[in-house]
């Protein structure tokens, strides 16, 4: 794997705060909102066989980003080039599978607001929703042992409810390194050790592939989305945990997505945490299970988006996990929704070893707890209902036709 990325001569040198790779680089100004296009930067897939030296001297561009075996790279294109022309080149070039402007991503919570109130506590497994999901007894039946759950966010810092199930080869694609521990200056600093910590309370026992796409003020791009999901499908992971969002579609994100499925890889994803029906990527796209709150009532979260593209619902109301530097937070959004969503992924893949994703999917959505007799305006708007692992696990003797115990 070859991740080496190509500096700018005779320009003034800048960091980048919320774009792919931090690659202390001289780039354009940069976009300040999620779905907002970067200047000058193109993310491109090429056809197998071409090489990217010869794409880009064709458009006098540098390489500035590459995840080489998924033959996916960013171009930093000439400032005296119009990005809407460069685009339409790009489209028509035949060595290219295909192209887009590089897109501001962000964690579902947005950057501007705090996700977290740091906790004295010494622990996070007594709270309420171990008990509202039956997690005690699912543990009984599977802990997800044998899984790994690809967790895409600000980076996974150690921390002692994760034991050793941090694994050590995941790699961070806003430095370029495979440092992928959670930290920084940013507000949105141990948003990714909160969402894996939450996915091991959920499954205890699955290993935890940390890949560090957003920076610690909670920004990345579909470049380091995409890059980050093509990197998790190599490394093994069943399960891949998407706790951001954008409300344009990213086709380098959703071509990544695909090759996920493909490979019999699950996707979960957050949608946003403003209350309508708005599509929001990557939990909009094909192949996702798009995620939304709900709180310990099962009505939906006063924060929490909903449509016609959500798969499930989880709680998501006042949830404690792990910060780094072996502290607790609480908070509340759709992340911690979806990150309860990945782990019941982990626990019904380890539980049914057999199962192939979509099999594992169904599952999740027909043992599902149909709530909308709590929430009769959103009808059809909460998909299959709030999430039941309990029941997702337990082993019955006809199918699903019979489930087990809540």
């Amino acid at each position: 794997m070859n991740l080496a990325h190509s500096k700018f001569d005779n320009r003034q040198v800048r960091t980048l705060l919320s774009a792919s790779l931090m690659l202390c680089t001289a780039l354009p100004a940069l976009a300040d909102n999620p779905g907002d296009p970067i200047e000058h930067q193109f993310v491109v897939r090429l056809v197998q066989g071409q090489t990217i030296e010869d794409v880009s001297a064709s458009y006098n561009a540098f390489v500035i980003g590459s995840y080489e075996p998924g033959q996916l790279f960013l171009l930093q294109t000439p400032d005296d080039v119009d990005d809407t022309d460069e685009a339409a080149e790009l489209e028509l070039d035949d060595r290219i599978e295909h192209s887009e402007q590089n897109l501001q991503n962000a964690v579902a919570e947005g950057h501007t607001q705090s996700f977290f109130v740091r906790t004295a506590q010494s622990s996070y497994a007594p709270q309420p929703v171990v008990g509202m999901l039956g997690l005690n007894r699912v543990h009984a039946l599977s802990t997800g042992v044998g899984t790994t759950v690809a967790v895409l966010d600000t980076g996974v810092s150690p921390h002692p409810v994760f034991g050793t199930h941090i694994r050590t080869d995941g790699f961070n694609f806003i430095d370029d390194s495979p440092d992928s521990a959670d930290v920084g200056a940013g507000a949105m600093a141990g948003h990714g050790t909160f969402v894996a910590g939450i996915v091991h309370l959920v499954a205890t026992d699955a290993d935890i592939l940390p890949v560090k796409v957003l920076d610690s003020t909670g920004f990345g791009t579909s470049f380091t989305i995409a890059a980050g999901i093509l990197y998790a499908v190599e490394h093994g992971a069943n399960v891949i945990n998407l706790s951001l969002s954008t409300p344009e579609d990213s086709l380098a994100v959703a071509s990544a997505i695909a090759q996920a499925r493909a490979a019999g890889v699950l996707v979960v994803g957050a949608t946003q945490n403003v209350r309508n029906d708005d599509l929001m990527y990557p939990a909009a796209n094909v192949g996702v299970i798009a995620v939304a709150a709900t709180d310990m009532q099962e009505h939906l979260a006063q924060f929490s988006g909903y449509g016609r593209f959500i798969g499930l619902c989880a709680p998501g109301v006042n949830i404690v996990g792990p910060l780094p530097g072996n502290e607790y937070g609480i908070s509340s959004g759709t992340s911690a929704s979806a990150a309860i969503v990945t782990g019941c992924v982990a626990v019904v893949r380890s539980r049914f070893p057999a199962m192939t994703a979509e099999q594992v999917e169904q599952r999740l959505m027909i043992t599902a707890l149909d709530i909308d007799s709590k929430n009769p305006s959103l009808e059809g708007d909460l998909g299959a209902g709030r999430v039941s692992p309990l029941q997702a696990v337990w082993r019955t003797k006809t199918g699903l036709e019979t489930i087990g115990p809540r």
